[in-house]
């Protein structure tokens, strides 16, 4: 069996400090490079910079790297419509870096996250589950970096890629959250109401749509992935679990109270900019793939966010 040397970008992040620890626990060399500092980071590097191009090259050739697992990235929708330099800096630029150090030391195989926010929302008023060949015409400024990130991969000869379509990830605490459940979950433990961004959509209550998928999941089916990288690249959705923004908000107020804590109205406030009225994704192609349909539901990434975020 192949010997596996993992690098992760952003590895102080959601995903990959826990990815990092994952893969340890399998027994998976692995190299943290983040631009924080952190205990799961082991190089400290800006990506977006060209310079970190030698650096990182050099990095793989001495560690002898097999596979990278790119996801250092901005994530923010709302402050990418105000940061548009900043966000190709980083999600587009830095994925060019990655790809011209990969190509320098001869490493072939990449796993990149991407995320749902590529597909074309527009138009459409009905919540239809979209598969990987559904058309893509992103609203924002994010979705836009990671489309023409997931181009740049799949021209680049010589790497053969897996591009995995996130959907909202949940399921632990975030150090300075920006999605919907640990923004909730922090309003409400500090008594505050939680905000609704638009309540006008074409939704039955006027509440945006979204997908969602546990944090467990996704380092789950990254670590399956790794060894099912070939020739052939593949695009993956990536979550199922569909619920409306003021669904969302019932399931924290009912799971708060259990945990003998009011939780106040919610406030709607003005849309964001960039967000679609609705996402939900079919990830058939990674359940047939990967030969598994085990999933954490909702109730459980509410759960583990919550008790996360207690801990200190």
């Amino acid at each position: 069996m192949e010997q596996l040397n993992v690098l992760v970008t952003g590895s102080s992040g959601f995903i990959g400090s826990r990815l990092v620890k994952a893969l340890q626990e399998c027994h998976i060399s692995v190299l943290g490079v983040d631009i924080r500092e952190a205990p799961t980071t082991d190089v400290q590097l800006d990506l977006s910079n060209s310079e970190c191009c030698l650096t990182l090259s050099k990095l793989m050739e001495t560690k002898q790297i097999t596979h990278v697992i790119h996801l250092a990235a901005l994530i923010r929708v709302g402050e990418g419509e105000k940061q548009p330099i900043r966000y190709w800096n980083v999600n587009f630029k830095g994925t060019y870096n990655v790809l011209h150090s990969m190509e320098k030391a001869k490493v072939k195989k990449l796993i990149f996250t991407s995320s749902a926010a590529v597909y074309d929302t527009k138009g459409s008023q009905k919540i239809r589950p979209l598969n990987e060949d559904a058309p893509v015409d992103p609203i924002s400024v994010y979705g836009r970096t990671k489309l023409h990130a997931e181009k740049l991969i799949r021209g680049w000869k010589g790497i053969d890629s897996i591009i995995l379509r996130l959907s909202n990830v949940a399921g632990g605490k975030e150090e300075d959250p920006c999605h919907l459940i640990p923004l909730m979950l922090e309003s409400c433990m500090q008594g505050k109401s939680p905000k609704i961004f638009g309540d006008d959509y074409w939704t039955f209550d006027g509440t945006c749509w979204r997908t969602f998928v546990h944090v467990k999941d996704v380092i789950n089916y990254i670590i399956l992935l790794i060894r099912l990288i070939d020739h052939r690249s593949r695009i993956y959705n990536v979550g199922r679990t569909i619920a409306i923004v003021s669904m969302v908000y019932s399931c924290i107020r009912e799971f708060l109270e259990g945990e003998n804590i009011n939780c106040p109205e919610v406030k709607v406030v003005a849309r964001r900019q960039g967000d679609p009225p609705a996402i939900s994704l079919d990830d058939t192609r990674l359940r047939n793939d990967l030969q598994i349909d085990d999933r954490l539901g909702f109730r459980e990434m509410i759960e583990d966010t919550f008790y996360e975020m207690l801990k200190k």
